[in-house]
């Protein structure tokens, strides 16, 4: 058994879904029965014991019927499609396994520091963040025309007010509003 004690169930997909309204109330029973054993197994979503696909005779001593009814009550899940099978055989619930991947995938995206579509690598221009870049500031050339002008990477200190990449201009600041404005609207931050 995993240690996972939950997992998420949607009542009204189990009430939506046609090929499962199909079948009889023994046979949704079964269902649920076997999903409650493939949300524990490993990996999750297999009907397994171990590391061998579970037999007939092996789910009806494990949900306490017989092996008539049970065979029966597969048989009804397997005609509609309800269930998939690997190439080994193996049973599957199709829900439980493309939950389980995209919880693998946001724990991943998680341990990188969140949603991929806002990473450095997938060119967001990260406007709401931007990296400071350093002023070009104008050194006196040694040369002899004085109005001439070497530009380099000041060491010394800026002086405030200055333009040193901190500060925003007025249209600057209206266009970060705005962006941020939109972005609240598409996730829904009305207010």
């Amino acid at each position: 058994m995993s240690g996972v004690g939950y997992s998420k169930f949607f009542w009204s997909d189990w009430r939506s879904d046609p090929k499962l309204r199909m079948c009889s109330l023994a046979a949704r029973g079964l269902w649920i029965d076997m999903l409650s054993l493939m949300a524990e197994a490993s990996p999750k979503g297999d009907l397994r014991i171990g590391d061998a696909p579970m037999t007939i005779v092996q789910l009806a001593t494990v949900i306490g019927s017989s092996i008539a009814d049970v065979e029966t009550a597969f048989a009804e899940l397997e005609k509609v499609g309800v269930f998939s099978r690997t190439r080994a055989g193996v049973v599957y619930s199709r829900r439980i396994r493309r939950d389980e991947n995209r919880k693998r995938i946001s724990r991943d995206n998680g341990k990188m520091g969140g949603n991929p579509r806002l990473s450095k690598e997938s060119g967001n221009s990260n406007w709401d963040n931007p990296q400071v870049t350093p002023m070009v500031h104008p050194v006196p050339a040694k040369e002899e025309n004085p109005t001439k002008r070497v530009f380099s990477l000041a060491s010394e200190p800026v002086p405030p007010g200055t333009g040193n990449g901190a500060e925003m201009t007025p249209e600057d600041e209206e266009r970060r509003r705005l962006k941020v404005e939109a972005a609240k609207s598409r996730l829904g931050y009305d207010h």
